[in-house]
């Protein structure tokens, strides 16, 4: 009967998983959210669906254990190469900011500084999973703001570990600064090299033993005995059971059958995964938030506040400018699914209170559902900005308040003889020589940068505006003319002489600086001739109707590569194929086009029918 009873539970925890976490996406909001309130609706304190919370509260563990697994697994050193300054010391500065900031606001309360402590640990920790799928939905997961927020969640996703280790000892707080914290780490030192001994002598032979059996049960079966067996040693030498199946996700990583782990432990993840967050949200006591509701909005405030100031001064001080400042502030001003671990495993400890527990838990919740909101105003506003900043907005305001005219007139001297980019960059000046006839290119990544090459090669005068230090540095030693700035602010573009150059061409990775660079060029120079690239089929008519001439969809030609060489391949004649990929890039882009007759696409495509060796119609 008690098996019986587990399975209604497990299906009434899945099914409201299943709801809440539709309904939320839906509502384009992180489906974590709805795990959580998913298990707030079905739990003990929501409606008492759950009869058996502690074997729940197991299964959630073996989903902490597998979550910390894949982050091992997954963590990439790699992505830290083209911001590893500002990834590495100023993430490591973040944390100590932000858990010394919340010590001293909690003495300040009377918070016993363990409790200071592990909180300051929690609020410090942003979710990686939340910050990447708003990135990857709003295009921006190679914008210079986009690397900066990657490269530092995946240190704070390292400091994790660290942290997992001298926790236990948080619960003696007596003895914490003295010999616990000290064998604590040394433990986890030693379990380390341990485990990379066992991961570069025995883990791979015993993976490949498995998977030379070719029967996937057996080689699942593996790689979770390496998981557990790994997760259990570290749980009896005194640390937690997550540190250990991080480490075993590390060393595991490290097999020839990597990918092929992934694959099989990935599933799991995700089911045990669900559990631990939906369980999670079990905990949550409603009556203790209404009751507590100031302390959440007060630790929402002080998450959202000064978390964001933080990070904004730290990546000003490494040299960025004041957008990708801007929007990695907010980006990082939440907490996410590690901190939920932390908190869990703090109460387990006794450190946290219920009470408390909870209010990190609404706390938490209102942040991640407040970050994309704040990202979509600080876009909106830095639109905005860059509108007034033009000589008509200035104009209207000061015939409708006169009594603004002087206030006015310095602000629009300002911007005429500004010599300097607005988020307080001076303009690199020695190497723009810009003569009439040039192209300004914006943004030297990779399509930049062969653009720039082909240019230089043909000796046509290029001017670069870019807005990364690092890049900078490049072009300074390529020699190439260059504008260090924020391609989308007008007094940055302003100084790339727009009126005179012969073509723009917008190389920028994500599709909210294009789109500000586009209404700023054509303010400057309606009849200059625009080329840009688009990452999604939705970017090209807004693009277009922001007044590009010319858009390309580099994933698209790509695709047309590939049809290329399928029909090249099958027997087709090259001028057949010619023809009828012109149809098709006819048909992909002019549907974009205000001017756009479906009869010309229609008689594109019919002149360029191709055939296949066996007379079959493609």
């Amino acid at each position: 009967m008690n098996g019986f009873r587990l399975l209604i539970d497990l299906a009434t925890i899945s099914g409201a998983a299943i709801v809440m976490g539709l309904l939320f996406h839906r509502l384009k909001q992180p489906v974590v959210v709805g795990y959580l309130i998913g298990g707030l609706l079905v739990g003990p304190y929501g409606f008492k669906f759950i009869s058996d919370v502690p074997t729940i509260e197991g299964f959630a563990e073996i989903g902490i254990v597998l979550l910390m697994f894949t982050l091992g697994f997954e963590l990439s050193l790699a992505e830290l190469k083209p911001v590893w300054k500002i990834a590495v010391w100023g993430t490591l500065l973040q944390l100590l900011a932000t858990t010394a900031l919340v010590v001293g606001v909690g003495s300040l309360l009377g918070l016993p500084y363990e409790r200071g402590l592990l909180l300051g640990f929690i609020v410090a920790i942003s979710s990686t999973m939340i910050v990447l799928k708003v990135l990857m939905e709003r295009g921006e997961v190679d914008s210079t703001h986009g690397r900066i927020c990657i490269g530092m969640l995946i240190v704070q996703d390292i400091s994790v570990v660290p942290i997992m280790a001298i926790l236990p000892t948080l619960a003696q707080p007596a003895t914490f600064w003295g010999l616990p914290l000290l064998s604590a780490l040394a433990k986890a030192i030693a379990l380390l090299l341990m485990l990379g001994w066992l991961g570069t002598r025995f883990f791979p032979s015993l993976i490949g033993l498995f998977a030379a059996t070719r029967n996937k049960e057996l080689f699942l079966l593996a790689i979770i005995a390496i998981c557990f067996s790994t997760a259990a040693m570290t749980y009896f030498s005194g640390l937690s059971l997550a540190l250990g199946a991080f480490l075993a996700g590390l060393v595991a990583a490290k097999s020839d059958l990597g990918r092929q782990i992934l694959a099989q432990i990935m599933p799991l993840r995700d089911l045990f995964a669900t559990l631990f967050f939906v369980s999670t949200g079990m905990l949550i006591d409603p009556t203790l938030l209404l009751g507590g509701l100031g302390s959440v909005m007060l630790l929402l405030l002080g998450i959202m506040v000064g978390k964001a100031v933080i990070t904004f001064l730290l990546v000003r001080f490494f040299g960025f400018a004041l957008r990708p400042a801007l929007l990695v502030s907010i980006g990082l001003a939440q907490i996410g699914e590690f901190s939920f671990v932390l908190a869990r495993m703090g109460q387990q400890q006794g450190i946290l209170t219920a009470e408390q527990f909870s209010l990190v838990l609404a706390a938490a919740l209102l942040s991640i559902l407040m970050m994309p909101i704040l990202l979509q105003l600080a876009t909106f506003l830095d639109s905005l900005a860059n509108r007034l900043q033009r000589p008509p907005y200035l104009s209207d305001f000061r015939s409708r308040l006169p009594w603004l005219s002087p206030l006015l007139a310095r602000w629009e001297k300002r911007i005429k003889a500004k010599t300097a980019v607005s988020s307080g960059y001076p303009l690199e000046t020695r190497n723009r020589c810009t003569p009439p006839g040039h192209v300004v290119i914006c943004g030297f990544g990779r399509v930049g940068r062969n653009l720039g090459e082909v240019l230089t090669h043909h000796k046509i005068p290029l001017l670069v505006v870019e807005i990364d230090p690092s890049v900078v540095q490049e072009l300074q030693t390529l020699g190439i003319p260059y504008i260090f700035g924020d391609a989308g602010q007008l007094a940055v573009l302003n100084h790339a002489k727009l009126e005179c150059a012969r073509l723009l061409i917008v190389a920028l990775p994500d599709p909210i600086s294009t789109r500000l660079v586009l209404e700023q060029a054509s303010y400057l120079n309606d009849n200059l001739p625009i080329l840009c690239r688009a990452h999604r089929t939705s970017d090209v008519e807004e693009f277009y109707q922001c007044g590009a001439d010319q858009v390309i969809q580099p994933e698209f030609e790509a695709s047309l590569e590939a049809i290329r060489y399928t029909l090249a391949a099958v027997g087709n004649e090259p001028k057949e194929i010619e023809n009828y990929v012109n149809g098709i890039r006819i048909a992909h882009y002019r549907q974009f086009l205000d001017d756009f007759k479906p009869e010309e696409v229609a008689e594109g495509c019919k002149n360029a029918s191709c055939k296949s060796s066996d007379s079959q119609s493609f």
